[in-house]
């Protein structure tokens, strides 16, 4: 989130707009931070000036761009329920990783501070850990299993020094890619084609 956003009002602005009881008080004095902070627009005077008198669907519309205004992003710790969502993602891919007969843990995991910047990362054998994964892709699942996807890609492929996975036909790379609202393996030789959905790979010799 921005500097100079106070973090833990804008995590009440958020589970208020979540569990669908905002705070009006709480959203004021949000209203506030981002005026001081350089960030104001219509909505921010409108929250300022006469936030007791919205109705609940109005609140909850500013809420929402308040925090959009604020660049905030929730952490596992205000999202807890985003962390299985990138856990299964994670075991998908990892059936590709076992199909092509490589062994090594693959774990998902977050640093107390990553927690609640909202953060997780994945780490394969003894490598340092992936980039971050940010919590809000739990809300798109098809991103989250593509990103995922490449995140293992990346550590595969730097820890073992080969190509990983190929395209059985081709012998080329696959990249992983939204195709058809799914999570696909795809191939970019003879003009491009999808190999598998993310997680179907046929086995391999390893």
């Amino acid at each position: 989130m921005d500097d100079g956003i106070d973090t833990d009002v804008a995590g009440l602005i958020y589970l208020g707009l979540r569990d669908g009881d905002l705070d009006v008080g709480s959203l004021a004095e949000f209203a506030g931070l981002l005026r001081v902070t350089g960030r104001g627009d219509a909505l921010v005077d409108e929250a300022l000036r006469r936030s007791a008198g919205l109705s609940a669907e109005e609140v909850a519309r500013l809420a929402e761009r308040l925090l959009d205004l604020a660049g905030f992003e929730p952490g596992f710790d205000l999202k807890p329920e985003a962390w299985p969502v990138l856990r299964d993602a994670l075991d998908t891919v990892e059936r590709d990783v076992r199909a092509a007969g490589i062994d090594g843990e693959l774990v998902l995991e977050s640093a107390e501070w990553d927690v609640q910047t909202g953060c997780a990362r994945v780490r394969f054998r003894l490598q340092q850990a992936s980039s971050a994964l940010p919590a809000v892709l739990a809300d798109r699942p098809v991103r989250a299993l593509v990103e995922i996807a490449d995140s293992v890609q990346g550590l595969v492929t730097e820890e073992l020094w080969t190509v990983w996975p190929l395209c059985p036909e081709h012998v080329v790379g696959l990249h992983p890619r939204r195709f058809g609202g799914k999570a696909v393996w795809s191939c970019t030789a003879a003009g491009g084609h999808v190999v598998a959905p993310i997680g179907e790979l046929p086995r391999s010799v390893p």
